[in-house]
């Protein structure tokens, strides 16, 4: 988001902890740390670990944390709303 310019700064929207990267959403964003727990089975997950995910579960996991997000003309859309 932050270099695409649709935000003014790369931390984290929902920690506000750390840059907002895939990696730090999956691996050790603290603000979806009970999801990830009950989702992907770690409380914290190491970079490697994330690499060994299946597919589905980390789509599953950003769905459900609703930290997925589809850029389209230069509006960010929720991914999980049904349109």
């Amino acid at each position: 988001m932050f270099n695409l310019k649709l935000q003014d700064t790369d931390l984290c929207r929902l920690c506000k902890e750390a840059a907002e990267t895939p990696l730090h959403l999956i691996c050790s964003c603290p603000a979806l740390m009970h999801k990830r727990s009950t989702l992907l089975g770690k409380y914290i997950a190491q970079p490697e670990d994330a690499k060994l995910l299946p597919a589905r579960k980390v789509l599953l996991f950003l769905a459900a944390t609703n930290a997925c997000w589809e850029i389209y003309s230069g509006v960010t859309i929720d991914c999980t709303r049904s349109t």
